[in-house]
């Protein structure tokens, strides 16, 4: 037993590694967001460069997700 959870026959374990991967690169780029949002003091700025913060946090994360999406989406092809 590999540990990895049912129905992952085959796949080695990428499928759920990839998915591991993209969650963590979402933790890693909200943790980022969060820290620049209070050094760089963005919630005492005026209103567009909180919106601003906010659309291009919001594109990344975005981004993030649908690469890997894209890396999960093979696996889950196989399996069906």
């Amino acid at each position: 037993m590999t540990g990895a959870p049912p129905g992952d026959a085959g796949a080695g374990g990428s499928r759920w590694k990839a998915l591991a991967l993209m969650v963590g690169l979402v933790v890693l780029v909200d943790a980022v967001a969060i820290a620049i949002y209070f050094v760089a003091g963005i919630g005492r700025a005026g209103t567009g460069v909180q919106l601003l913060f906010s659309v291009v946090w919001t594109v990344v994360t975005l981004a993030v997700v649908v690469w890997g999406l894209r890396r999960v989406r093979p696996f889950r092809a196989r399996v069906r």
